[in-house]
């Protein structure tokens, strides 16, 4: 396995303390979800959490950026705000839910932004999951290293990578895109055996 615990954490603008331990259902499924730590986005207020509980899953918080529904829990309807990741998320654990939970991850994303005109792409690389399982139409690349972030919109601001790792210049370009940049934000989405990082979900 790849340990990407190593990846960069950035400094600038500081990270807010914050975190969350808990187990989801993801439809039949069980998902282990930890959160630690935030990295907030300059135009977001000061004191701002990545966590919503909601009543129901289409009660979508109206001040997240790219908020994503995750799963049910004692709190009851689980978003995420995946923009205020510190760095890599993870999605491991067994293989069939841990793929159907990353398409889906790319699939809520590309969702938001065909019908709230939000502020952030998706990209899918490579195949970290199987094309049927994708109802959107995000942007393709064969390789990490096809990627360039300069391509994008001149008004995204946000930028997730849903991929896999098949070889260790993947992990050393997962490095490179988690760097902290001036304006635009990369959010890798790994969706592989990989060590856990700071934001990280397990399907069982």
């Amino acid at each position: 396995m790849y340990d990407l615990a190593a990846a960069p954490v950035p400094t600038t603008p500081a990270i807010v303390p914050a975190s969350l331990r808990v187990t989801l259902a993801y439809g039949q499924d069980l998902v282990s979800a930890e959160f630690s730590g935030l990295r907030p986005l300059p135009s977001a207020p000061t004191v701002y959490s990545a966590f919503h509980w909601t009543a129901a899953p289409d009660q979508v918080p109206t001040l997240a950026v790219a908020p994503v529904f995750l799963g049910v829990g004692e709190g009851g309807c689980l978003f995420v705000d995946l923009a205020l990741a510190p760095s890599v998320i993870t999605v491991t654990g067994r293989q069939r839910v841990r793929e159907e939970l990353g398409a889906e991850l790319a699939n809520r994303l590309g969702a938001a932004i065909r019908d709230g005109a939000r502020r952030f792409a998706v990209v899918v690389a490579g195949r970290p999951f199987h094309p049927d399982l994708l109802v959107v139409d995000p942007i393709l690349v064969e390789r990490l290293d096809d990627f360039d972030p300069a391509r994008l919109a001149d008004h995204v601001d946000v930028c997730f990578v849903v991929c896999a790792l098949t070889a260790p210049a993947d992990a050393q370009a997962i490095h490179r895109l988690s760097t902290p940049r001036p304006g635009r934000r990369i959010v890798p989405i790994l969706v592989d055996e990989v060590v856990a990082a700071d934001w990280s979900l397990f399907a069982r």
